[in-house]
């Protein structure tokens, strides 16, 4: 799950990330939704949480509600230049 204000530029960077995957030959399946509806999206299907940038100042409160999924929040640059690949490398690390 991708994480921002509205979802819609992390539409774009969510479609990058599976297309990085596919590249890779990983299944990913990333969707990007607004941080005010991630609370009660989470669930046991997710594998990661990405936050952008712009929302890191919900990291603790994600944390909490999503007990053992991984939250990772974006670099700024890495969001700026949508480094499909660092953010994959960075997620699947942090996953194992």
């Amino acid at each position: 799950m991708l994480c921002c204000y509205a979802g819609m530029t992390t539409s774009i960077l969510a479609q990058k990330l599976e297309e990085e995957g596919a590249s890779r030959g990983i299944g990913l399946k990333v969707d990007a939704v607004p941080i005010a509806e991630a609370e009660s999206l989470i669930s046991d299907e997710i594998s990661a949480i990405i936050l952008g940038p712009h929302v890191r100042f919900m990291k603790d409160q994600i944390e909490r509600v999503a007990g053992s999924i991984p939250v990772y929040v974006i670099p700024p640059q890495d969001f700026g230049m949508m480094n499909s690949k660092g953010i994959v490398d960075a997620v699947l690390a942090l996953i194992g």
